[in-house]
């Protein structure tokens, strides 16, 4: 379920695994899946409709410790062994009445943290009869840091994912995240321009939809050109930078037909800054242009993206 060549965030983890289903749960345990640092792996013990301190504590753990990180996802009901000191997949413990347990881990989430992770909600991963496991998602969040109010073993303590583990976070590093700034919240913009000159234009825009400045942008965006099966790079036309945006010749691993530019001053909250744009003269040869990439700003983590866009005539 890897990215195709960046490292992955929470939420297309997320979306991966429940689009995956239960065959892609399958193929973890085949491939000996491990935990990363952005997902976590615990056995069920729950007692549906209700859950047990079991449940409670490794909940209320992950949320704290995905939200006062990057964010996360958590599986419960995925047994592991060790290989090489990281746990892995070695069983799916598949829960009954799934819809229940489900129902009671959305009922927890309300009050397993102090403040409430807005967005943190859970699914379940049906093998089917209602029998299945829970994929919990935890966005990273700007609100905390987040105390864990569930289980005995882990209430009123702040903990943070490092690595493949989830902490309890040291009192140094507590105090400057009750003092933290909010960080930008970064998407990219693309839209298809009107041109007469029998041209086809693409308009790149950051928008920041967050509360924080974004500083020091990079974008960086491969695009590919397609027409029914057939799939070229699109590189015969050189793109454009907007004024305020400079080249940045660089590479990286599997995308070194990938274009960069940095953008060196601010994107202020609730605002957007033209960066390029994508020209195809004269009108090409296809319908279709897939955009894919990363932004990347001080103070935040990397946003991806990929994203597929009809090329109008």
């Amino acid at each position: 379920m890897a990215g195709y060549y960046l490292t992955m965030g929470a939420r297309e983890l997320f979306e991966q695994i429940r689009d995956a289903g239960w065959e892609g749960l399958e193929t973890w345990k085949t491939d000996q899946e491990p935990e990363s640092f952005e997902l976590e792996f615990k056995g069920k013990g729950h007692d549906a409709p209700k859950l047990n301190e079991f449940d409670k504590t490794n909940v209320a753990k992950a949320v704290s410790g995905f939200a006062n990180a990057s964010g996360g996802v958590l599986m419960l009901g995925v047994d592991t062994t060790p290989v090489n000191g990281v746990d892995c997949v070695r069983e799916l413990s598949a829960a009954k009445n799934l819809k229940a347990y489900v129902d009671a881990v959305n009922r927890f989430l309300a009050g397993c943290t102090d403040p409430r992770v807005p967005g943190a909600h859970a699914i379940g991963i049906e093998r089917g009869g209602n029998e299945g496991v829970v994929a919990l998602f935890v966005p990273p969040s700007d609100g905390g840091p987040h105390r864990a109010k569930g289980g005995p073993a882990v209430a009123d303590r702040y903990f943070a994912r490092q690595g493949c583990q989830t902490i309890v976070l040291e009192h140094g590093l507590l105090g400057a995240m009750f003092g933290r700034v909010p960080p930008p919240v970064l998407d990219l913009e693309v839209d298809q321009r009107d041109d007469p000159h029998d041209r086809v234009v693409f308009r790149f825009a950051v928008r920041n939809s967050g509360r924080g400045l974004a500083r020091n942008v990079l974008l960086r965006v491969e695009v590919v050109a397609q027409h029914g099966d057939a799939t070229s790079a699109a590189r015969h036309d050189e793109p454009r930078p907007l004024p305020g945006w400079s080249r940045v010749l660089r590479q990286t691993a599997g995308a070194t037909d990938a274009w960069f530019f940095s953008f060196g001053s601010l994107i202020y909250p609730d605002d957007d800054l033209a960066a390029v744009n994508f020209e195809f003269r004269p009108a090409p040869r296809f319908n279709v242009l897939r955009f894919r990439g990363r932004i990347d700003a001080e103070g935040m983590q990397p946003v991806k993206f990929d994203r597929t866009v009809s090329v109008r005539d």
